[in-house]
């Protein structure tokens, strides 16, 4: 079986959808307003801290969220938003400044991850252009 390694990052703005959907699907007590910004701490698991202005009152405030709410918030994002995630694969959360990826491995000890990962980077990628259905017609043809 081939190794996979996916990272779904989420924009800032998806990443306050995807917390703010979780937590009223759940029932998680949060401030109603707009969030203006966001911290994310990692140390023992990631904990997102959401200031938030208030709509009626314009007054600022904070909620925080846990390393284990902050994954299915954002599998559930995924999943409304139709966007395939693997049912067997190690799922993940990592810091990309100031929102986070979701990384899926899949065929991989999660202690080999980090070691392919670097060996991916110093790699040299080399494009490889689209064909479209009608060059691939072609080739199989033997004509040009």
């Amino acid at each position: 079986m081939p190794i996979e390694i996916r990272h779904i990052i989420l924009r800032r703005e998806d990443l306050a959808y995807a917390v703010t959907d979780y937590a009223h699907r759940t029932g998680m007590k949060i401030p109603y307003g707009r969030i203006i910004g966001s911290d994310l701490k990692s140390g023992g698991g990631h904990t997102m801290s959401f200031n938030v202005v208030e709509d009626r009152t314009g007054r600022k405030s904070e909620f925080k969220i846990g390393n284990e709410d902050l994954l299915s918030a954002v599998l559930m994002y995924c999943g409304t938003r139709k966007i395939p995630i693997p049912v067997h694969g190690a799922k993940r959360l990592k810091i990309v400044r100031e929102t986070v990826a979701l990384e899926i491995t899949s065929n991989i000890d999660d202690d080999k991850v980090p070691l392919l990962n670097e060996l991916l980077r110093e790699s040299e990628i080399v494009p490889i252009n689209r064909i479209d259905d009608r060059e691939v017609d072609a080739v199989l043809a033997g004509g040009d």
